[in-house]
């Protein structure tokens, strides 16, 4: 009995204090991510579907949030800019939901990638 009295008010004070952790965001105007992907240098890129794209058929984004979290618009334009990843070589690869597409962004710039041609090699690289 006495053991099972210390559990329980080692669950009750561990429950309190998990209930005093606060959180925040540190992109309060991303309404949606998509794809998180993390380049050699530890910057974090993802893509902004849902702040202003997708819905009411304005374009949205790709993000960098570097290490000292500066968030930065990487590369705009897109219409449902989702997932991604790098491949061996430290490009970035980014989907397109809203336009069937896959783009290659190297500082920003994206290159559409031949669906018929270089989508497989693209993908089976990650």
């Amino acid at each position: 009995m006495k053991r099972k009295l210390i559990v329980a008010l080692l669950c009750l004070a561990s429950t309190n204090l998990i209930s005093q952790v606060e959180t925040s965001t540190i992109t309060p105007q991303i309404k949606g991510s998509g794809g998180l992907s993390i380049d050699t240098a530890g910057n974090l890129y993802f893509g902004d579907f849902l702040s202003s794209g997708d819905l009411d058929g304005l374009p949205n984004s790709v993000w960098k949030l570097d290490v000292i979290q500066n968030l930065t618009e990487y590369s705009p334009g897109f219409i449902g800019a989702s997932g991604n990843n790098f491949d061996s070589s430290g490009i970035l690869y980014h989907s397109d939901i809203g336009s069937g597409a896959i783009y290659k962004i190297i500082g920003g710039v994206r290159t559409f990638v031949d669906q018929h041609r270089n989508i497989t090699t693209c993908w089976t690289r990650f």
